[in-house]
């Protein structure tokens, strides 16, 4: 993996295919299923790194540990955005960060019905209004690992 012309096309930031979505509302899969067979990568990957706007990072695998499809790359995204927010994940915001994270949880539940439970606060509050997969990148000096980036949803 050592360069961005590994990456489908579908999946490149600043591409002219690259398949954008808002990650906000609830996943459409099925949208992307005629991806499903795809390969996100043209040497077939089974595991990579993603990283969310250089804050934290998680790891992702192929379905059932195959090599990695565009549809994977795009439901892991968006199930790594419904995340409960971990303690160390807290703690490696900034004042200005956890504030803007603060704003995006309370519009985020005043728009979803929550009975008596109070939701907890999830990682696509972190990413404010800019919740529009734009693509992904390679980090420099990491092969193994894909930059994941958004952008607001009219963009």
């Amino acid at each position: 993996m050592s360069n961005v012309t590994n990456l489908d096309a579908h999946l490149q930031y600043g591409g002219h295919h690259v398949l954008t979505f808002d990650i906000a509302p609830e996943f459409d899969g099925w949208s992307f299923s005629h991806y499903s067979a795809t390969s996100a990568f043209y040497v077939p990957l089974t595991q990579i790194n993603l990283e969310f706007q250089n804050l934290w990072r998680f790891q992702m695998t192929g379905h059932k540990g195959r090599e990695i499809s565009i549809h994977d790359v795009l439901e892991a995204v968006h199930k790594h955005s419904r995340n409960t927010l971990r303690r160390e994940h807290i703690s490696s915001l900034s004042r200005d960060q956890l504030n803007a994270a603060g704003r995006a949880y309370d519009v985020r539940i005043r728009q979803q019905q929550t009975g008596f439970e109070p939701l907890p606060m999830i990682v696509l509050d972190c990413l404010g209004r800019n919740t529009k997969f734009l693509g992904l990148s390679l980090k420099a000096q990491d092969p193994t690992t894909w930059i994941v980036h958004f952008g607001p949803p009219s963009s």
